[in-house]
């Protein structure tokens, strides 16, 4: 059985932070999911803790000046770039 029910916006930060980058559009979806990934990764492997995923992801969404009618070169490069502003973090 499958039940939905409404976000608790006060306790989601990266659900809010994900439909704000769905909002703005552009190459920020990209940059939002190639900073996420490139966090979890180190998590995973044991470089930084839980915690400070969502602090990586926002740096990297704070940074970014969204193109807005990207091409798929500009989103590739969006994403790529998110991913070594992570990297350079750590």
């Amino acid at each position: 059985k499958l039940s939905f029910h409404k976000h608790d916006t006060a306790r989601s930060a990266a659900i809010n932070m994900a439909f704000d980058a769905l909002r703005l559009g552009g190459t920020m979806p990209a940059v939002l999911n190639g900073a996420n990934e490139t966090a979890v990764k180190l998590f995973l492997d044991g470089k930084i803790c839980f915690s400070e995923i969502m602090g990586k992801v926002r740096m990297a969404v704070g940074k970014h000046s969204v193109c807005g009618n990207p091409s798929l070169n500009d989103i590739v490069d969006a994403e790529r770039w998110a991913r070594e502003e992570v990297l350079l973090t750590c």
